[in-house]
């Protein structure tokens, strides 16, 4: 997930509607994203979203199916 673009369709946080951003690193239960050269901590339980991959891969979920998970590595590993 670490370097994916991140689009919040839908928040418990009011505030966090719509950001848009870089996904630079997550924790068990928050994304970390940058945007507008800000940083953002989003809890994962709170969301749904859209990320698009470096290779333009799409994927829509819900932040509470990622709690707890080990980081998710979406770029090519060389």
């Amino acid at each position: 997930m670490i370097g994916a673009q991140i689009d919040i369709v839908d928040s418990k946080n009011l505030t966090l509607n719509g950001l848009k951003g870089t996904v630079i690193d997550e924790t068990r239960n928050t994304i970390i994203v940058k945007s507008n050269n800000k940083v953002k901590n989003v809890i994962k339980n709170q969301i749904k979203f859209v990320l698009i991959t470096k290779n333009n891969m799409t994927i829509k979920s819900n932040g509470t199916s990622l709690i707890g998970g080990k980081k998710i590595k979406l770029e090519d590993e060389r």
